[in-house]
């Protein structure tokens, strides 16, 4: 698989800063948006984090979108994704 870690933070017992609260960026590269978002969607599958809460699971829920894999995002994308994922 083509893909990269290129941060990993929160060594034992050391606070991640203030200003990034990701544990780790995970960068994936394909032939064309469909194979990325299938190398995306294959390593949300595989990372496990023990201990901690993740939002893997909405990565997972975005990466399944047929609208995020058409490529029709907006900044209001999330939130509806959300909603409906929420049944509002």
């Amino acid at each position: 698989m083509d893909l990269a870690v290129l941060q990993l933070r929160l060594a034992a017992g050391e606070p991640l800063p203030f200003w990034q609260e990701a544990l780790a960026n995970l960068v994936v590269h394909g032939a064309d948006r469909r194979q990325a978002i299938a190398r995306a969607r294959a390593a949300v599958d595989a990372t496990q984090i023990e201990g901690l809460e993740t939002d893997l699971a909405v990565h997972a829920l975005v990466l399944d979108d047929p609208g995020f894999q058409r490529g029709e995002v907006t900044i209001g994308s999330l939130g509806a994704l959300m909603q409906r994922h929420r049944g509002h």
